[in-house]
């Protein structure tokens, strides 16, 4: 609205002073530009406390699995609540990673193929604030990842069989 009022007053000035046109013009687009600049600085002091206000609250686990993988990147989610509410999720950037067996690349553990731990304990620290911090215990899995996958006729057959079996054990009741 200021900078819309300081355009009407170049033209006013336009009009009925033609010895002060250079002059009068000179001086209203130099206030015009400072008090942009002025508007644009106001603009970001609001936009930097505005987002300062945003402060984490508290750290949640989000894990896709219940338990760890030997040899293979296992991704570890951390989600912040915020004291406006939201959720949002976190990474190496904002937290710091720690755990009692393997170690982390980013937001994955990896755990050595020779691990004979049975859990493994996982500390998030918030990097802003060292006494934001939460932690976890998983557990490793024991069974190896060989075992072949079914086909799909072995998997028709099998279903077929429970089939049978259910319907022999209804026909007795």
């Amino acid at each position: 609205m200021l900078s819309t009022l300081l355009i009407f007053n170049v033209t006013l000035t336009i009009k009925y002073s033609k010895l002060l046109y250079w002059h009068t013009f000179s001086i209203t687009v130099i206030n015009i530009i400072i008090l942009k600049k002025n508007i644009l600085l106001f603009g970001f002091i609001i936009a930097f406390y505005l987002a300062k206000a945003q402060t984490i609250d508290s750290l949640y686990f989000n894990l896709y699995t219940d338990s760890l993988k030997k040899g293979t990147y296992n991704y570890i989610n951390v989600d912040a609540k915020y004291n406006t509410g939201k959720y949002l999720p976190l990474n190496s950037n904002e937290l710091i990673f720690t755990s009692t067996v393997g170690t982390f690349e980013r937001n994955c553990l990896i755990l050595p193929l020779n691990c004979t731990a049975e859990k493994v304990a996982i500390t998030i620290t918030l990097k802003a604030n060292k006494n934001t911090s939460k932690s976890i215990y998983l557990y490793i899995k024991k069974k190896p990842d060989n075992e072949p996958l079914k086909t799909p006729e072995e998997l028709i057959k099998k279903m077929e069989q429970k089939s049978t079996t259910t319907k022999r054990k209804k026909g007795k009741v």
